[in-house]
């Protein structure tokens, strides 16, 4: 799975994510940029990816190329946008899952 850090101090809260997913032995990969992250998920490379604080400049073209590729893309509810204050993209398949995890934080 790969994840991301705002500029701003709501980075900190992703910090319990992480841990979360470190805890239970998923590997947490931070590539660097959003829609290199979201085009690793779209060709299989990730499985999943998140990250709060997004602008939709940083998110559009990846969840457009992860969504054609089969995959999913939502905001921390599942709602299908990738504008909400989280981001969660997978490939699909444990896409339920992660929300939960990431909900439960």
């Amino acid at each position: 799975m790969a994840t991301g850090f705002p500029y701003d101090s709501s980075g900190e809260r992703n910090l319990v994510h992480v841990a979360k997913l470190l805890r239970l032995g998923v590997p947490v990969r931070r590539p660097g940029a959003a829609a290199l992250d979201l085009c690793n998920v779209a060709c299989g490379r990730m499985d999943a990816y998140w990250e709060l604080g997004l602008k939709r400049w940083d998110s559009a073209a990846g969840s457009l190329i992860l969504l054609e590729a089969g995959g999913r893309v939502t905001d921390g509810s599942g709602e299908n946008t990738p504008y909400g204050e989280m981001i969660v993209a997978t490939n699909g398949t444990l896409h339920g899952e992660l929300l939960v995890l990431l909900q439960a934080s």
